[in-house]
């Protein structure tokens, strides 16, 4: 029901001071600075993905090879984002899902 809750205040257009006021309300202080967190962190995520999906498609339309692309990406998301990896692997798999679901 509280997940429910939340859910409908933000379709109401409820903003992020309303939005942790009720997460308080509803689990407690500790819990809604967790999910604050977790919702920023989400949201920095979301950004990485977006700029590597740019960033791929820009660079498959060189005509560069998918070695290179790949080897590019690696380099621009750990020097530019400091992503790990994993990170970075995690950002193409979720690109080349995406893509499918095309």
């Amino acid at each position: 029901m509280s997940k429910q809750t939340i859910e409908k205040a933000q379709e109401a257009g409820a903003n992020d001071q309303e939005l942790n006021s009720l997460r308080t309300e509803l689990y407690g202080e500790a819990a809604a600075l967790r999910l604050q967190e977790l919702e920023k962190q989400r949201e920095q995520w979301n950004h990485y993905l977006s700029n590597y999906q740019e960033l791929n498609k820009l660079l498959l339309q060189t005509g560069i090879t998918e070695q290179q692309i790949s080897s590019q990406l690696n380099a621009t998301f750990s020097q530019e984002y400091n992503l790990t990896k994993t990170q970075i692997n995690l950002l193409a798999a979720q690109t080349r899902m995406a893509n499918i679901k095309k």
